[in-house]
């Protein structure tokens, strides 16, 4: 028992509950969610930008869809609202 309380003492790797504290606090971003944020951005972006009509930016977000992998494409129709 005393070169395990020794230790915890020297080792800042045992800081104990303080670090699951600390990590607990900090939530992962999911993959979908850092993708929605990435799109909205460029969208954001080319309207900005380009000028685009709200025709052409739903043409452009076809086109960019359908040139990702499947698991991209399933990930991003998770995203879209239920019409």
């Amino acid at each position: 028992m005393v070169a395990l309380e020794q230790r915890k003492s020297e080792d800042t790797r045992t800081l104990g509950e303080i670090f699951f504290f600390l990590a607990n606090e900090l939530e992962d971003i999911t993959f979908r969610h850092s993708m929605q944020i990435i799109l909205e951005a460029m969208l954001a972006s080319i309207g900005e930008i380009f000028n685009v009509s709200d025709a052409q930016m739903n043409a452009f977000m076809d086109d960019f869809v359908m040139r990702l992998p499947a698991y991209l494409q399933e990930s991003l129709l998770k995203l879209q609202p239920a019409a």
